[in-house]
């Protein structure tokens, strides 16, 4: 491996583990992107029933680091998390060197670990930041001394990215600092999907973690019920998992569509949610709030049109060439853009649906403009 490489440490408060294998999946995708530049160690602590580290070297120069702490009362969690860093840091020093720089993810944890680590090493350190809290009220409601640690660990940081214009400006209003906007890493099948033009097939797909509050699946549910009365052999696929799992299930069983109109297939991995929407004709996203959405490009890149409400991140990228916008909450609208879609997908090509966005978010690029980031602020710390 070069030794002159410049030496990424990334911290987060999610990443993908066994735990949930679609938690902070967009960070994962982030390491491996600047993996193409830099070597890049990746570091992740969680709860479990047992205590175990997991290492996956991805190549020569990405390792992601996955420890596991047994589950226990909060103090107790706190000890042996700290823990767990302190040996992993001491053996990484030994084996790895000093990193160059710190790249924290997602408010407050992440941030605060990249924070204290730049503080040990005296280098600097960045801050990406998706959280929803900072949209959706969760920020104004919090306590004065947390809100306080929040605005510090910003300040200290040499740059703040976020995700979306709509997530930067609220930032920037909360926290008083400049984001610069990179993306999520958006995946996608070689060859855009055909939409299927036969109303005896047509599948729409949803994907989400099943938070009713947030994603608003049930509001789904409700127009379902509505649309199949009149295409009755109109189905939904709903991928992901949740606290809201049992009632969502419970709702559409006292609807009469589960397993008949509305299938829930649980937690998918990004390969096979990217199967799924090849499958699908068009995708629903019903949310509350979004920072970005990745499974909304990830439909739109596949030649998938899309039903969103105006919910945030996706009012970027969402137009009359790729879908349809409605408003949140709104049963009655959803019903009728489900109903518009499936007699009028026609009017949808693939190829145009693909390129009605004209937006490189491929690792490639994502990978250099972070790197691009990491050696800006490192030379105007020198």
């Amino acid at each position: 491996m070069d030794k002159e490489k410049l030496k990424v440490l990334f911290v987060s408060k999610a990443y993908p583990s066994e735990v949930d294998i679609q938690n902070g999946i967009f960070v994962k995708k982030h390491a491996l992107a600047v993996s193409l530049y830099a070597d890049v160690k990746a570091i992740f602590i969680t709860t479990s029933n047992e205590n175990k580290m997991i290492r996956n070297q991805f190549s020569d120069s990405f390792e992601e680091i996955i420890i596991y702490t047994k589950k226990s009362n909060k103090i107790s969690n706190y000890i042996q998390r700290k823990k767990a860093y302190q040996d992993i840091l001491k053996e990484l020093e030994n084996s790895w060197g000093i990193p160059n720089i710190i790249h924290g993810n997602i408010f407050l944890r992440g941030a605060f670990d990249a924070y204290k680590l730049s503080k040990k090493y005296s280098i600097p350190f960045i801050v990406s930041t998706h959280w929803s809290g900072f949209v959706n009220g969760d920020y104004e409601k919090m306590p004065f001394f947390r809100k306080f640690m929040f605005k510090k660990v910003a300040k200290k940081a040499a740059r703040i990215t976020s995700v979306s214009n709509f997530l930067a400006n609220k930032v920037q209003k909360l926290l008083n600092v400049n984001p610069i906007v990179i993306e999520n890493i958006i995946e996608v099948a070689q060859k855009p999907g055909n939409l299927t033009k036969k109303d005896s097939t047509i599948t729409a797909l949803m994907v989400a973690d099943l938070r009713d509050e947030i994603k608003n699946i049930s509001g789904v549910l409700y127009a379902m019920k509505q649309v199949v009365e009149s295409h009755p052999n109109f189905k939904l696929n709903i991928i992901g998992d949740g606290p809201d799992k049992t009632k969502l299930i419970n709702l559409s069983k006292q609807l009469g569509i589960y397993n008949k109109s509305v299938f829930f297939l649980g937690r998918k991995s990004n390969q096979e949610v990217l199967t799924e929407i090849q499958k699908s004709s068009f995708s629903i996203i019903n949310s509350n709030i979004e920072t970005f959405s990745v499974f909304t490009l990830e439909s739109i890149f596949s030649g998938k049109p899309v039903i969103c409400t105006k919910c945030g991140g996706p009012e970027d990228f969402v137009n009359l060439n790729n879908g349809l916008l409605i408003n949140k909450k709104n049963k009655e609208e959803l019903k009728n853009a489900i109903t518009y879609l499936i007699q009028n997908l026609h009017d949808y090509s693939a190829e145009k649906v693909k390129t009605s966005v004209q937006l490189d978010l491929t690792e490639l690029t994502i990978g250099k403009r972070l790197f691009s980031l990491y050696n800006e602020v490192i030379r105007k710390t020198i």
